[in-house]
């Protein structure tokens, strides 16, 4: 059967959307911020999922991004209900990094960049540690 429906999506991506959907649903209605949480994360992975068995982008990369995505919805999220919380845009800065250079590693034009790797584990680390000692 696969061999006959070379683009179709698999039944994991098709239930990380219906648990996210349904999570989402909850949210919405019950106003859980776990709910919404949740079912964001799932939805990114289902995207990802996506992305990947309908062959647009079999690369490594985009689970990372799409959860980037997902961690600014969640922060945009946040702004609307009056909450200063900065974790999903440092979450969403580490998956976005590595995403990128994930993809970028597949990219011919684009120079080699795990020799970066460290810098910017060391520069993160650091950066964090000094926020944190200011507040």
């Amino acid at each position: 059967i696969p061999a006959a429906f070379p683009n179709t999506v698999s039944s994991g991506t098709v239930l990380l959307f219906a648990i996210g959907i349904a999570l989402v649903a909850g949210w919405v209605f019950s106003r859980s911020w776990l709910a919404a949480i949740a079912g964001l994360l799932l939805l990114a992975l289902g995207a990802a999922g996506m992305v990947r068995d309908l062959n647009i982008y079999t690369g490594p990369g985009t689970t990372a991004l799409s959860l980037a995505a997902a961690f600014v919805v969640i922060w945009l999220i946040s702004l609307t209900r009056n909450r200063s919380t900065r974790w999903p845009l440092v979450a969403a800065a580490v998956l976005g990094a590595i995403g990128a250079i994930q993809l970028a590693g597949q990219l011919t034009q684009v120079p080699e960049l795990s020799i970066i790797w460290p810098i910017v584990i060391i520069v993160v680390g650091m950066l964090l540690l000094i926020s944190s000692r200011r507040q």
